[in-house]
């Protein structure tokens, strides 16, 4: 089936990326190309002209204003894509739709997250910042797309400190400052929101077991066990069958509190848990955490538990 398509990105600065992913959708066929511009003050809409991209202007207006102005003005089959994303395979797999929406997988530093991308339907956005399609749907196409960047923490906080003022109720916006204080390494102010989002939040959500998990990693950097646990608990009890959860608690006791013995039986549940987790499922997936980092542990704590010393400091401490 021949597909008729229309792909929109949102772009606000963003010359050193988007020339690839307008490269990228060049090679699907029947695609018609709209960027949408958020005001940029560098060279990217001249780039997107010179691909001969029709370029709208778009009025200062959330990101989630913005998709949804697009798609009003469209029919048929949409697809979006960001300015720093790459298609990199499956776009055959486009022939294959029908009706509806449906999800493809987007990988960025060997971690996988799904997300509806394409649709065909009377659709709207939602989120003012982190915009995504207010839809449900069980149908995933084999497309892959590539991400090698996102907001910048300026323009992100921003919308998150207007979206507070708007919504001073909603617990969503501190998830999302959680997430960009934690890219940018500022962890002292992200245990005070998320601290924050955990007493608003009464829902229990892949958002709010993301973020005991997010909680729990810089608890570990900072050699607080009890806080780091006590949070990987609630986050496995959500979902057993992710090994990010295994493999955060291994670290707890390998890092932090010395038990190699039950370090490597974490590890082992990461692997043995991790295979059963199902194929549609939608959680964030750490490529690396599902065989490779806890087979690395694992042969590290039995070279550490082996070694002559080992068995010298357990003597010392009994004595």
């Amino acid at each position: 089936m021949n597909l008729d398509l229309t792909t929109h990105i949102l772009t606000k600065n963003n010359e050193k990326t988007i020339e690839k992913a307008l490269i990228s959708l060049s090679s699907i066929k029947n695609n018609h190309i709209i960027v949408a511009d958020l005001g940029s003050s560098d060279a990217t809409v001249s780039i997107c002209e010179n691909y001969g991209i029709d370029v709208l202007r778009v009025p200062y207006m959330s990101r989630c204003d913005a998709r949804n102005h697009i798609i009003t003005k469209n029919s048929g089959w949409q697809m979006y894509v960001e300015p720093w994303e790459v298609l990199t395979m499956g776009h055959q797999d486009l022939t294959k739709v029908s009706h509806g929406a449906y999800y493809v997988t987007i990988v960025q530093n060997g971690t996988l997250t799904k997300e509806i991308r394409l649709w065909n339907g009377n659709y709207k956005f939602v989120n003012p910042i982190f915009e995504h399609l207010k839809t449900y749907t069980n149908q995933e196409l084999n497309i892959i797309i590539y991400s090698d960047g996102g907001l910048s923490y300026v323009d992100a906080m921003e919308g998150i400190e207007s979206w507070k003022k708007h919504e001073p109720l909603s617990s969503e916006p501190f998830y999302y400052q959680t997430c960009m204080l934690l890219t940018e390494g500022k962890y002292d102010e992200f245990i005070k929101i998320s601290e924050h989002y955990m007493f608003l939040n009464k829902e229990a959500s892949m958002s709010s077991t993301m973020n005991s998990y997010y909680y729990a990693l810089v608890q570990i950097l900072k050699k607080n066990a009890k806080p780091a646990i006590q949070n990987l608990t609630l986050c496995l009890h959500a979902n057993p069958l992710m090994a990010e959860f295994w493999c955060l608690i291994g670290d707890v006791h390998y890092h932090i509190l010395s038990d190699f013995t039950k370090a490597k039986i974490f590890y082992k549940n990461a692997i043995v848990l991790g295979a059963n987790r199902l194929k549609n499922d939608k959680w964030p997936m750490d490529i690396a955490k599902y065989k490779s980092y806890p087979n690395k542990m694992i042969k590290s704590c039995n070279q550490i538990l082996e070694s002559p010393q080992h068995y010298a400091n357990i003597e010392s401490q009994d004595d």
